[in-house]
């Protein structure tokens, strides 16, 4: 750690593209802007992803000495490194414990650590930093209505709106099973109006998926790990901002909970809302960093025409039926609006093998037959796509940080959302900030079909009274997102305050060691 420096927080993210890419730029942040310096920790896989791939900025944090990259092991099989089991997935990080114990009993023989920033979802290392005496400090990927609603799982049990009912056993009456769907169906669409400061449209159907499937490890893992833990942090910072989401901030102040909304952390901690000339100056350059990207894609939106772009990712961890790819195909050439799709590697899902390799045959001829109209890449560089003047709309998975994305970069959206979070998010979008519309699953697999995808598609580029509210609503959250980090906005001044009450508790440690600070 560098002499200069009396801040060191080590930051240990969730073990995903979309936790661990708000920690980098939450790094960044604290780096550029107040001095810090910055103990990464990833597991080994992520870890060599990430230097494989990592972004310019980050090799700049990293040449300048105030950033240093560690891993440790996940303990889990080379197979399944992305968190397919999710259930495995959260075993391995909770046996985390005695290797962070380990690791951070190392850092500090080698220098003092302020404070642990740990993700929320990894209460294993909570105790080993308390039992060293060191602060922890909470950091949520999520937005705010998501980390309140987790926190109230058992309050949807002593309220009887969960577990929904079991699934019918098909040797039951067919009147009997029909009494079931219509039981659940109705729980389904029960207002969730137990949670202060969540507003009647959150429905029981919007809560996290793995509660609406009765999954009792992850159950489990909120009930006894994450939520008390989460709430023994000396600090809870998030990556959203007071204006968007105040009501649940509120709510969760009114209730003892310590938050401190910092986000977007997106921003570049250079930017300045007023003197922004470029579309891309205020883009940090952490914003996607384990996936090599296709700078390609820019050079083809410069080619296209303003505000006429459906841009469609699913994020890095969804995955679609072949039958489901055909349909989102056929519906985006049927609306003939220009599209750039984002297709990673993974993400079809492979049924079996002759399928798939049918497909992939089919699908280049498809990709050869609309190379006029449409761009299809493996990754791109996210905010400098939707901050383009080509793109109109983002068919988006409502993951959070894409959702801040496209806030930010005043685009509004098309909801596809496909699990965990992604279904609250998709309901605040369309009904609590209205700056997007959503799909109906409308056959009993849930297929979205590609008549309504064209329709919905074409719609989002017509100049029409419904869709020029979204876009005018869409700007105007822009805008109050674009000026949080300039000086005097609402998540400059609440970082400032994180970095004061870290800054006091070194004080007081100093005092108790007889340290001191000079006048």
């Amino acid at each position: 750690m560098p002499e200069n420096s009396r801040l060191h927080a080590v930051m240990v993210p969730f073990p995903l593209q979309g936790c661990i890419t708000p920690h980098l730029q939450l790094a960044q942040h604290l780096i550029s802007s107040y001095d810090f310096f910055v103990t990464f920790v990833n597991t080994t896989y992520n870890h060599e992803r990430l230097m494989r791939l990592q972004a310019a900025e980050t090799r700049q944090l990293e040449s300048s000495s105030r950033i240093k990259f560690v891993h440790v092991p996940d303990g889990l099989p080379e197979d399944d490194k992305h968190g397919a089991d999710l259930a495995r997935f959260r075993a391995a990080m909770l046996a985390l414990e005695p290797v962070f114990a380990d690791l951070f009993q190392q850092l500090l023989n080698e220098s003092p650590v302020t404070c642990i920033i740990r993700d929320v979802y990894m209460p294993s290392a909570h105790k080993p930093a308390t039992k060293l005496g060191i602060p922890v400090v909470g950091f949520s990927t999520m937005s705010a209505v998501t980390l309140w609603c987790l926190d109230h799982v058992e309050t949807y049990f002593a309220e009887g709106l969960l577990p929904l009912p079991a699934a019918s056993d098909h040797q039951l009456a067919k009147s009997l099973q029909q009494a079931q769907i219509d039981e659940e169906a109705a729980m389904r669409e029960h207002p969730i109006t137990c949670v202060p400061g969540v507003p009647p449209v959150v429905k029981v159907k919007h809560l996290p998926s793995a509660f609406l499937d009765n999954d009792v490890a992850v159950i489990k893992h909120f009930t006894q790990f994450q939520n008390p833990l989460m709430h023994d942090c000396d600090l809870v910072l998030l990556n959203t901002f007071e204006e968007l989401e105040a009501l649940v901030l509120e709510a969760m102040q009114a209730k003892g909970f310590n938050v401190c909304p910092v986000g977007p952390l997106l921003f570049s901690p250079s930017f300045n809302v007023d003197s922004a000339v470029a579309a891309n100056s205020f883009i940090s350059q952490t914003s996607s960093t384990l996936w090599l990207e296709d700078e390609t894609s820019l050079v083809w939106l410069d080619q296209q025409k303003p505000s006429t772009v459906t841009f469609v990712s699913f994020g890095s961890i969804a995955r679609i039926s072949i039958e489901q790819v055909w349909e989102l195909a056929y519906g985006l050439e049927m609306s003939n609006q220009p599209f750039l799709w984002v297709i990673r590697p993974d993400l079809i899902r492979q049924e079996d093998s002759d399928s798939h390799a049918q497909f992939l045959t089919s699908f280049s001829s498809f990709v050869e037959r609309i190379k006029g109209q449409a761009l299809m890449v493996p990754w791109v560089p996210q905010m400098k796509v939707l901050s383009h003047p080509s793109i109109s709309a983002f068919l988006t998975h409502c993951g959070w940080n894409s959702t801040l994305e496209s806030i930010s970069s005043g685009v509004p959206m098309l909801g596809w959302p496909f699990f965990s979070d992604q279904i609250l998010n998709c309901q605040y979008i369309t009904q609590v900030w209205k700056i997007g519309v959503d799909f109906e699953r409308q056959s009993s697999g849930g297929l979205i079909l590609r008549e309504e995808i064209s329709r919905k598609v074409r719609a989002m580029h017509e100049e029409v009274h419904e869709v020029n509210l979204l876009r005018t609503r869409a700007k105007e959250l822009q805008k109050l997102a674009q000026r949080t980090h300039t000086k005097g906005g609402s998540s400059q001044m609440n970082m400032a305050t994180f970095v004061e009450h870290i800054g006091a508790h070194l004080e007081a440690e100093d005092s108790v060691r007889g340290i001191g600070c000079s006048q």
